[in-house]
């Protein structure tokens, strides 16, 4: 498996006119995903099943994620980190961006009980 995946990103070097998302696109998606998860989990919190929501969402949404991975994978690459810092790197944006996610739901709760329009609100916004 390792040995695919390391393939297809190598692939991915060499065809990168293949993505139709910039680095910056795949940044904003990735704080996208990560919001409708910090919303999820703050109606679940609450009492609001958006569970099943979430899951049809990330399932749509799959083909996106994945290229989106692969555009942020390929800039670490680009820019000569090794595995290890391309974890670590990740595991940071994440990170971020879920606080980010934290603090504008602070200031601004998640729609619960209309919780599919929030995700259609961002399916609208991500770059696919």
């Amino acid at each position: 498996m390792k040995k695919l995946f390391f393939t297809v990103f190598g692939l991915i070097g060499v065809c990168q006119s293949v993505f139709s998302m910039s680095y910056d696109e795949a940044l904003l998606n990735h704080l996208y995903f990560e919001h409708a998860s910090v919303s999820a989990e703050y109606c679940e919190r609450n009492r609001f099943p958006t569970q099943a929501a979430m899951a049809r969402w990330q399932l749509k949404h799959q083909a996106t994620r994945r290229e989106m991975l692969k555009v942020i994978q390929l800039r670490m690459v680009e820019r000569g980190l090794n595995k290890k810092e391309q974890e670590v790197l990740l595991a940071k944006a994440v990170e971020a961006h879920r606080n980010d996610a934290q603090k504008h739901n602070a200031k601004k709760m998640p729609n619960c009980p209309k919780f599919d329009l929030q995700l259609k609100m961002y399916s609208d916004l991500m770059v696919h």
